[in-house]
């Protein structure tokens, strides 16, 4: 079966059946399918029966590789096989645009929003690092932003095809490795800020971003660093270039802060590794309210005497009010009387959100997201970074969020709302904010393989000003996303 006997019809290794061709080149075919076995679509890739063997074996050992990789931002593996000579991969079917196609219809990105997408393809290549897999072809084609706003990164294993993305240690002949990923993310990252293609082999990105008065000295210093022609002076890892945006994120002064532009519909169907074409926008943090008016420096006397006529009758509404809550608190009744116990089933005002990440490499978590975990918009979320594994990455313990309360109080239940169910937490509260976890005492209460919305009781305690939700397990995906928590009396 040659690479020109496969078309719409043909069913693959008995299963997957060929819907339409999305792209092909010289070697590669890249098709939408179906998998009535699983009742889904899928990508199917066919390789040319003409490669050579040698180019045939690295063709499914990319595959194979890339399948051991679980995290989310990375274009998911299903399957391999080899129909009369011609090998195929079937991989996660991705809808949405490439970064250089969104590049040609929107141009350059605001800040905030080239900061997410970087932040989020480091995070999926950090992941992919983690376990091994080394990508040697990113590039800016390869990028995948979804109709929900996430990146998705495939195409691992696969050969170059741009040379200004190819380190040049790489394009010597040298093998892929973790800080020429780190090259050719950078070279992305300023193709997002320039609105274009960028070539550093001939252009320095002090030129490139010449008209970008928003990014921070921070970031160029990174992106100048990532670009290194000598690979032992780069970033030893791209979590690096992902924490420097993070950093100016987090430091951003929230008026010049913009929505970012990743709105547009998805339009093909993208692939994992021919053409692989990373949040969710980082909700924008509402603006400080403005504040009150200032009142002119003199009125007519008409209007003075009406004005304070109207404040002495609202200062009398408002005593006459005063009086009725007082009488209906401390007047018994049915069903009225107070208890010594508190706020007992009712909601427990939060004041304060904060990451607690005392394992982290720098100390911090999505921090400038925290406050988003009680906005009451389940909407917005705080997201852990992505890990290789549901135990981060064996890199550390966990990591948490504090709520710091209005004042001492008995919390009873902790309600979390999440997007993916799999996760454990366990539950902690104190009177101050130790810096450590050990610092929090004896857990009140754990919680494993946790539902998407779930209801944590707590042991009776005594009234406390700081809840910790400790986050000991992530979801499979490798990443946990908080919609919102929720605190209730005890």
């Amino acid at each position: 079966m040659g690479l020109d006997l496969v078309h719409n019809g043909t069913v693959l290794g008995g299963r997957y059946e060929i819907q339409r061709l999305l792209r092909s080149s010289a070697s590669i075919r890249v098709w939408e399918a179906s998998d009535p076995v699983l009742d889904r679509a899928v990508v199917v890739e066919t390789l040319d029966p003409r490669c050579t063997h040698e180019a045939r074996d690295a063709f499914v050992a990319a595959a194979l590789a890339s399948a051991k990789c679980t995290n989310h931002g990375v274009i998911s593996v299903y399957d391999t096989g080899n129909e009369n000579g011609t090998a195929f991969v079937v991989t996660e079917l991705v809808r949405g645009d490439a970064l250089d196609a969104r590049l040609i219809t929107e141009g350059p990105f605001p800040f905030e929003a080239a900061g997410t997408v970087a932040c989020e393809a480091a995070d999926a290549l950090g992941a992919a690092h983690a376990s091994g897999l080394i990508h040697g072809g990113l590039r800016s084609s390869g990028i995948v932003l979804t109709p929900g706003n996430r990146v998705k990164i495939g195409g691992f294993g696969a050969p170059p095809t741009e040379d200004r993305y190819c380190a040049p240690e790489i394009a010597a002949g040298g093998e892929a490795t973790e800080v020429g990923d780190v090259y050719a993310l950078a070279v992305c990252i300023v193709e997002m800020l320039a609105g274009q293609p960028f070539d550093p082999r001939n252009e320095r990105v002090g030129d490139a971003l010449a008209a970008r008065d928003d990014v921070p000295t921070n970031v160029r210093g990174t992106l100048e660093r990532a670009l290194d022609p000598d690979p032992g002076a780069r970033a030893a890892h791209v979590r690096a270039v992902g924490r420097a945006f993070s950093t100016a994120l987090h430091h951003a002064p929230v008026a010049t802060r913009t929505a970012a532009p990743l709105h547009a519909q998805p339009t093909e169907a993208v692939a994992a590794v021919e053409v692989p074409t990373t949040a969710v926008t980082m909700p924008v943090l509402p603006d400080a309210p403005p504040s009150a008016p200032i009142a002119p420096a003199s009125a007519p006397p008409r209007a003075r005497s009406i004005a304070l006529i109207a404040t002495l009758l609202i200062a009398l509404g408002v005593l006459i009010g005063v009086g009725a809550v007082v009488l209906l608190v401390f007047s018994p009744g049915p069903g009225s009387q107070r208890s010594e116990q508190g706020n007992v089933g009712g909601p427990v005002p939060i004041v304060g959100v904060f990451d607690f990440d005392p394992a982290g490499d720098n100390g911090q978590e999505n921090r400038r997201l925290a406050p988003l975990a009680h906005d009451g918009n389940l909407a917005t979320v705080w997201s852990t970074e992505t890990y290789a594994s549901p135990t981060f990455g064996n890199s550390k313990p966990g990591v948490g969020l504090r709520l710091d309360l209005a004042g001492p109080e008995r919390v009873g239940r902790v309600v979390v709302h999440t997007t993916e169910p799999g996760w454990s937490a366990t539950t902690y509260a104190s009177d101050d904010t130790p810096a450590t976890l050990a610092g929090w005492g004896a857990p009140l209460a754990r919680i494993e393989d946790a539902p998407v919305d779930a209801t944590i009781t707590l042991d009776p305690q005594a009234k406390k000003a700081h809840v910790l939700v400790w986050f000991t397990r992530l979801p499979a995906s490798g990443r946990l996303d908080v919609r919102e928590i929720d605190l209730l009396g005890g």
